[in-house]
């Protein structure tokens, strides 16, 4: 879930960064891959606050 999210938001040279918001909702939708329910809750309520611990 990590690495699929990490990949969603810095650029590639087939696209271009998304947003932490877009990210987060393609992970949580499903569209990165199936996730349990339990890890998606989490990583809901984390991804906000570990991105501007990283990435600021």
């Amino acid at each position: 879930m990590a690495d699929a999210f990490d990949a969603l938001i810095h650029p590639r040279v087939y696209k271009p960064a998304f947003s932490q918001e877009q990210a987060t909702d393609m992970v949580a939708s499903g569209a990165c891959g199936a996730f349990a329910p339990a890890l998606l809750d989490c990583f809901r309520q984390s991804a906000g606050p570990i991105c501007r611990a990283v990435y600021c």
